[in-house]
């Protein structure tokens, strides 16, 4: 947001191509790019499972080497199962649905293995039965579901398009929230190079910044407690440095 405020396309404080700029680009896109190793996190303290365990399948499920092997195409199997092929940067649905499955392996394993090995065999079995399931099974599965979502939301758009917009608007945040804003840009990039603008997504999520600005600012306005007071000026201020920005 800042590198955008800040870039030539609005303040031109920074000139496009300096280190500065780089940076800024650099902080804002980590923290898309490591969303799964977070949002693995986050689940993991939720369902139960081991933080370490998660973090680390995460970090595998996005690591350089696995992507060069999706951007190349390359066939690349798991203990002899075919991997698919998917690009797991940014993505959230795939790792909660990783990590709830990891969290009951993890409960089955601490019933059948005797307290002795548990220490080190918990960890490990873990990771051998989770791999393969995750690149295998439950990743491309979760990759398939937001592709259908993708799908439903273009056929929307194509059927009736005002009514996508306004499915748009109100599912934003849960689609950000999940991950489906990658395939979804990505079905409906043809028809931006094709018109050259987005009359479904940009309208429906424009529409959602300035309800939810409305609302934080009402809400700010109308709180009794600080504590609430400065949630609500918070939202909206960061709402509204980012519709600034675009």
């Amino acid at each position: 947001m800042f590198a955008i405020l800040l870039g030539p396309e609005n303040f031109n404080l920074l000139v496009e191509g300096s280190d500065s700029l780089r940076l800024l680009n650099l902080v804002a896109d980590s923290g898309f790019y490591f969303f799964p190793i977070f949002t693995a996190y986050s689940a993991s303290k939720k369902f139960g499972a081991n933080p370490v365990l998660a973090l680390l399948l995460s970090g595998i499920m996005i690591h350089p080497e696995i992507l060069g092997i999706v951007e190349a195409g390359q066939p690349f199997s798991i203990f002899g199962i075919p991997m698919q092929l998917v690009n797991y940067t940014k993505a959230v649905l795939p790792i909660i649905l990783i990590v709830w499955i990891m969290a009951g392996v993890e409960k089955w394993l601490q019933k059948v293995i005797p307290d002795m090995l548990r220490i080190v065999a918990i960890p490990v079995l873990t990771m051998f039965i989770m791999l393969p399931l995750a690149f295998c099974v439950l990743g491309p599965l979760s990759d398939i579901v937001m592709g259908y979502v993708a799908d439903f939301i273009v056929w929307l758009a194509d059927v009736a398009g005002p009514l996508a917009t306004a499915v748009i608007g109100a599912t934003w945040a849960l689609i950000i929230a999940t991950g489906m804003h990658v395939p979804i840009f990505t079905a409906m990039l043809p028809a931006i190079i094709t018109v050259g603008y987005d009359p479904i997504l940009y309208p429906g999520t424009l529409a959602q910044a300035y309800a939810i600005m409305a609302l934080a600012l009402v809400y700010a306005l109308r709180a009794k407690s600080k504590e609430n007071k400065e949630l609500g000026w918070s939202t909206f201020s960061t709402y509204m440095l980012g519709r600034a920005a675009l």
